[in-house]
């Protein structure tokens, strides 16, 4: 049965690590140490799926400073040097929120845990109004899923990514469609 993850641990984000390296360029990793460390001060920031005891999926949504925002807007952001000095103040309104990375292991992929990942870690946030978010894409994959959750294209990066944005309550509505 698969379940939700609770309480993750330094182990998780480790097992994190080595499913992102199936999906992605290395350039576009942080050291699962970095991504613990953006967790326990923003335990809203990663959600994770697991059957059996064993790590299937997981996506990371953060609430980030407004020129961090601007920055990935504007393509000028890697999110592999993200620091938790990047993410919104604890406890400040959230208002800008970037998506950073989904990975889901090979056997599950096309069976709706993308989908039940981004739902998962979207109820965990009551957005201002206005708010909007970003997603940083590093595969055609996660450019289909932008599209599919209503985001428009912006930009490509400077480092070979394609940038999507666009409202953070539209983009809840489209979840429920995946």
């Amino acid at each position: 049965m698969i379940e939700r993850m609770e309480a993750l641990t330094l182990s998780d984000f480790q097992q994190m690590e080595a499913l992102e390296r199936t999906c992605y360029d290395a350039a576009y990793i942080a050291p699962a140490a970095e991504a613990y460390d953006w967790y326990r001060y923003e335990p809203r920031s990663s959600a994770a799926l697991s059957e059996d005891g064993r790590l299937i999926g997981f996506v990371n949504l953060f609430p980030v400073r407004e020129d961090v925002f601007l920055r990935l807007l504007s393509g000028a952001y890697n999110d592999s040097e993200m620091t938790v000095r990047d993410l919104a103040p604890a406890g400040a309104a959230v208002e800008r929120l970037f998506l950073s990375c989904i990975a889901v292991a090979e056997p599950y992929r096309g069976q709706g845990v993308s989908g039940r990942l981004l739902r998962m870690a979207a109820a965990q946030y009551c957005a201002a109004p206005d708010a909007r978010i970003v997603t940083d894409n590093v595969t055609d994959a996660g450019r289909r899923l932008s599209e599919r959750c209503g985001l428009s294209f912006r930009c490509e990066s400077d480092h070979g990514s394609w940038i999507y944005a666009g409202g953070w309550h539209g983009f809840v509505q489209a979840l429920e469609r995946l």
